[in-house]
C-alpha cells in the first residue's frame, strides 16, 4: 500500500509539473507542440535511409516528403572542428573512404561519397556527399524536427551552430549523462533547447552504469532540467509497462526506440513489419507517445489504420 501510494504521490507531481514546466513555451515551440499535439510522434533513425544513404540530406528531404516528425541525426567534428553527420568513428562503412572522421579537414571529407542505405562494403557508392550539420538545419526548417545525437563534438559547439541557424526551437539535444552531472547541468542548451534525457534499466547484477531501477524515480529526478521527454532503453518490459501508462497519463512524453529487441523490452521493427500492434500498438499502450524507428513509413501507415495519425 505504502508503495502504491507512493508511486501517486510521485505522479501526482510529476502531472503539476507537466502543467506548469512550459510556461516558457515560446522558449522552443516547435518541438514542445509537436509532442503535445501528436497521439504518437514518429522519429526516424539516421533521417530515412531506406530511400538515400543514413545521416545525408537526402535522407532527410525523404523525411520531409514522408511526413515524418523529426528526424535523429548523428554529429561529429572533423580535423578542422567542423560539424559533419556520421554515426561511426570511421568513415569506412558509410563512405567510400577511409580513416578516421577526426583525421579529415571538412574540404577533404565532404569531397567523399555516401554508400547507400545502411552502407558497408558491398553497398553501391551514391553521388551524395557527406553532410554538414549546418546544412541539416538549413533543409529541414520550417519542415522536420532534428534530434542531435552528439557522437564526437563539444556541445557548446552544437548550439552554437543551431543558434547560428535560428533552430533553437526546433531541435532536441539529449544525454545519457546522470542528473546530478555538473556538466549535464551546465550545457548551453538548457532553457533555450528542448532536452531528453536517456533512461537505461538495471540489467540483472547491475553491471550497466548509469541505470535506473525504476522509470518513476528515474523520471523524478530529471526534474529540474525540464525534459520535454524521457527516452527510455530496456531490454524489460515491465520496466516501461509497470509505471509507464500512469506517468504517460500524468502528461509525461515517453519516447521508445523499436530499433532492436535488446533496448524495447523484446520488441524490433522487424518484428513490428509482421504484426505492428503487437510491437508499436504493446509499446504505446505501455505509455511510449515518441517512437523511433528504421521503418518511418510502416509506422505512419500502421498509425493511421489504427486512428493514432
Amino acid at each position: 500500500m505504502l508503495a502504491v501510494l507512493a508511486l501517486a504521490s510521485l505522479i501526482s507531481g510529476c502531472a503539476q509539473q507537466h502543467s506548469t514546466r512550459y510556461k516558457g513555451l515560446a522558449a522552443y515551440p516547435s518541438v514542445v507542440e509537436t509532442f503535445a499535439s501528436q497521439k504518437v510522434t514518429v522519429v526516424a533513425h539516421r533521417g530515412c535511409w531506406k530511400d538515400a544513404p543514413e545521416n545525408s540530406i537526402a535522407a532527410l528531404r525523404s523525411c520531409i516528403a514522408m511526413g515524418v516528425d523529426m528526424a535523429e541525426i548523428d554529429i561529429r567534428t572533423t580535423a578542422d572542428g567542423s560539424l559533419i553527420l556520421m554515426h561511426d568513428g570511421a568513415v569506412g562503412r558509410t563512405t567510400d573512404g577511409e580513416g578516421l572522421v577526426e583525421q579529415y579537414t571538412l574540404k577533404e571529407i565532404t569531397q567523399l561519397h555516401l554508400r547507400s542505405g545502411k552502407g558497408g562494403r558491398k553497398a553501391p557508392v551514391t553521388d551524395h556527399k557527406v553532410a554538414t550539420l549546418a546544412q541539416a538545419l538549413a533543409v529541414s526548417d520550417g519542415a522536420l524536427l532534428l534530434n542531435l545525437d552528439i557522437k564526437q563534438a563539444d556541445p557548446a559547439a552544437v548550439f552554437a551552430a543551431v543558434t547560428a541557424a535560428g533552430a533553437e526551437r526546433r531541435v532536441l539535444f539529449k544525454s545519457g549523462a546522470p542528473p546530478a552531472d555538473a556538466a549535464l547541468v551546465g550545457r548551453p542548451y538548457h532553457g533555450k533547447s528542448a532536452f531528453m534525457p536517456v533512461i537505461k534499466n538495471c540489467p540483472i547484477g547491475g553491471s550497466q552504469r548509469p541505470c535506473a531501477p525504476n522509470l518513476p524515480d528515474a523520471v523524478a529526478s530529471y526534474g529540474h532540467l525540464v525534459p520535454a521527454a524521457y527516452e527510455i532503453v530496456f531490454d524489460d518490459a515491465a520496466f516501461l509497462q509497470t509505471s509507464g501508462p500512469a506517468l504517460a497519463a500524468s502528461g509525461m512524453e515517453l519516447w521508445v526506440n523499436s530499433l532492436y529487441p535488446r533496448i524495447s523490452g523484446g520488441r524490433s521493427d522487424a518484428m513490428a513489419i509482421g504484426d505492428p500492434g503487437a510491437v508499436w500498438g504493446s509499446l504505446i499502450e505501455a505509455g511510449a507517445s515518441i517512437i523511433q524507428t528504421d521503418e518511418p513509413a510502416a509506422l505512419l501507415a500502421y498509425l493511421a489504420r489504427a486512428g493514432l495519425r
